[in-house]
């Protein structure tokens, strides 16, 4: 179970600390730079949704994918809400945060793909425990880990962009990780979540991810850098994630 808690908490939180510490090293000073890098990061997320996540829970069937993915965009959306209300209060917003309508979006987008991701982090755990019963864990936490290295940097970059300091967001991608753990004790324990569960919680955060991506770090790259250039590093991202996800 040790070595279970080991690889889960390198493959994983060290993972998307480490996309946090990549953002952190990009200078986006310029409202510009910020722009790009969020398409960019948009890019990366959109092809672990469509190439990486929906792909494995259609595997479990259309509907039972198809429902989950609405039921990740409604909860992002109830969880949008909540933000909003709350960043609406320059008292919610973090020490450093700018308090402009465009950061508020930022703050909010940041925070609500944090969720996003530790929720989607609970299955990942749980695929490197049961497949370490088979001896092929180290192999998943591999392959997983490289995976949530963008998702750590799409984490980090609306946060930073929103005013705070580099070392918070840095610390609050690695933290997405810490589900992992769990699901990979929850997964070594039980040898497995089913394939319903798996299917449900992939879609799930698939639906939850595509929702940030759409409604917060692609618009805003549009509206900083304008459509040809957004768009560019949009497709830029996009060919990364396939890269890391393939190769």
């Amino acid at each position: 179970m040790l070595r279970v808690i080991l690889v889960t908490f390198v493959s994983c939180v060290l993972s998307t600390g480490l996309g946090g510490l990549i953002a952190a090293a990009v200078r986006g000073d310029k409202d510009s730079t910020t722009g790009l890098f969020l398409g960019f990061a948009g890019g990366v997320m959109l092809s672990v949704v469509f190439f990486d996540l929906i792909p494995e829970a259609l595997e479990s069937g259309v509907s039972l994918t198809v429902s989950g993915l609405f039921a990740g965009y409604f909860f992002v959306g109830l969880l949008d809400r909540i933000c909003n209300r709350l960043t609406s209060r320059a008292a919610f917003l973090p020490s450093g945060c700018s308090d402009t309508p465009s950061r508020r979006r930022l703050f909010s987008g940041g925070i609500t793909m944090a969720l996003a991701v530790a929720v989607h982090n609970l299955p990942e755990g749980m695929v490197i425990g049961a497949s370490s019963a088979g001896g092929y864990g180290l192999a998943s936490a591999a392959v997983i880990g490289m995976h949530d290295v963008p998702e750590g940097l799409a984490i980090a970059l609306p946060l930073i962009a929103s005013g705070m300091s580099r070392k918070k967001a840095v610390l609050i991608s690695a933290l997405t990780g810490i589900p992992s753990v769990i699901g990979g004790m929850i997964g070594k324990a039980v040898g497995s979540m089913g394939e319903t569960g798996l299917a449900l919680s992939l879609s799930f955060a698939a639906g939850a991810m595509l929702s940030v991506v759409l409604c917060e770090l692609v618009p805003e790259s549009l509206f900083v850098c304008g459509s040809r250039s957004a768009a560019f590093w949009t497709f830029v991202g996009t060919a990364a994630g396939i890269a890391v996800i393939f190769v």
